[in-house]
């Protein structure tokens, strides 16, 4: 049993609460991490395909989890250790610039922003992020602005790593 938890302008609660109070059954299957809810009195149905499925790394957001974000599998973001990133749900990541997909590693930010960034606070730092990148690719300055959510987390946007990448640190502020 946990509370419900408040993040950005979403409200989670807890499966089994939501669930029960439905009609339904719960059960927890501890080796694939999954909740299984179906109709009281019927059969429990089996859902191996689709734990299969969800776990295939085939989903856009399905890879790593990095001090408490889930960071797409097969991202060309390059993240920070998080063993040297100190705080709870910090976590700092580049965009490279000069190689790759740039419209997937703005995808991979945006959903790795949307985490624990309300919407309009995510597209400030990727129109940012879109401007900084303009700047260096013509050699003109930049600048490094935060963000801040009305959940008190913030994002700070810049140019990072020798001026070829943009730089996401995101982190709660005190």
């Amino acid at each position: 049993d946990v509370a419900p938890l408040l993040r950005s302008d979403r409200t989670f609660l807890p499966a089994r609460f939501v669930a029960e109070g439905l009609g339904y059954q719960v059960d927890w299957d501890e080796a694939t991490q999954t909740v299984v809810c179906w109709p009281a009195g019927q059969e429990k149905p089996d859902v191996s395909a689709a734990v299969e499925y969800l776990t295939s790394g085939q989903l856009p957001v399905q890879g790593n989890t990095v001090n408490g974000y889930v960071v797409p599998a097969k991202t060309e973001l390059r993240l920070a250790d998080p063993n040297m990133v100190k705080g709870d749900k910090h976590i700092v990541f580049n965009i490279d610039i000069k190689k790759g997909n740039l419209e997937q590693k703005y995808a991979d930010a945006e959903s790795i922003l949307l985490q624990t960034l309300d919407a309009d606070t995510t597209a400030k730092a990727i129109e940012f992020a879109k401007v900084t990148q303009e700047a260096l690719l013509s050699g003109k300055p930049w600048d490094i602005k935060d963000f801040r959510s009305p959940n008190g987390m913030t994002v700070r946007v810049g140019a990072g790593w020798g001026g070829t990448s943009i730089q996401f640190s995101v982190w709660q502020a005190n």
